[in-house]
């Protein structure tokens, strides 16, 4: 077993390449490249950032950091938008604790739970299913990392406004009308009680409101996620006291991003 890089073979010539680079991998040596003027020539040049995700000549082997750890990681996504961007409608001081607070303890607690168990390596969405009803402290976390990301996707600066044709077509059929949308809307926000979402899904070909308590979803409901509004308190305290029904009003006017909402149509349809 090599113990240093100085008892790796000199590199002398290109053909030795990649038992060098095997050496180096296994060890996970990062300095004393001396063993050669080349190889000396290569540190000052940062062998390891250079040579990273490039294929060695003569070999298909790719000098990467050696890691046991393959499996998915949930992370805190930064925000598609600037925490002010929303004015009084959403201030930065409902993010600064929603986002960098609630949705960072989420992802702490979820990695904490995952590492280790079967649903370590499985994707968000397959934790989300599979785990629900089972094992509620790994669902209630990934879940509501999943259901973060999406809110934060389902929100947009100068949002509200014009519907997507595609969008304003599928609304209508089921519902009658875009005012009958938005009321059913609203009203599925204000009757969940307690903490939850409200979501505007795609089940079975159609549009439904579907609200949500705590951390579940539609995914574990048969239905295709288009949109959300959070209803948990910590959403809106900040901006709008306990008045939800204001709330929605102004999700559904100024912040509603449709633009994401006739995408994931298009790609459940």
């Amino acid at each position: 077993m090599v113990k240093s890089i100085k008892e790796l073979p000199p590199l002398d010539n290109w053909a030795d390449l990649p038992r060098f680079a095997k050496g180096y991998e296994e060890q996970g040596l990062r300095t004393d490249f001396s063993v050669s003027p080349f190889i000396t020539f290569l540190n000052s040049c940062q062998f390891a950032f250079l040579w990273l995700d490039s294929r060695l000549i003569q070999s298909e082997l790719i000098i990467t950091p050696t890691s046991k750890e393959n499996s998915m990681t949930l992370e805190l996504p930064k925000l598609p938008f600037s925490a002010d961007a929303f004015g009084s409608a959403m201030s930065s001081e409902t993010f600064e604790y929603h986002h960098g607070k609630h949705h960072q303890a989420y992802v702490d607690n979820g990695n904490k739970l995952v590492a280790g168990s079967e649903f370590e390596g499985k994707s968000m969405e397959d934790i989300i299913t599979s785990s629900f009803g089972k094992n509620p402290g790994v669902f209630n976390n990934v879940a509501q990392v999943y259901n973060h990301n999406f809110f934060w996707n389902s929100l947009a600066p100068k949002g509200g406004g014009n519907i997507p044709a595609s969008m304003e077509t599928k609304i209508k059929e089921a519902f009658g009308s875009v005012d009958e949308f938005k009321e059913a809307f609203t009203q599925g926000g204000i009757t969940q009680f307690g903490s939850g979402w409200v979501w505007l899904v795609l089940k079975d070909g159609k549009l439904e409101i579907m609200k949500t308590p705590n951390a579940e979803n539609p995914l574990v409901h048969g239905a295709t996620p288009l949109v959300t509004c959070d209803v948990w308190e910590h959403a809106y305290y900040v901006d709008y006291r306990n008045a939800r029904p204001a709330f929605l009003s102004a999700f559904l006017s100024s912040m509603i991003n449709w633009e994401f909402a006739e995408a994931n149509l298009a790609a459940a349809s």
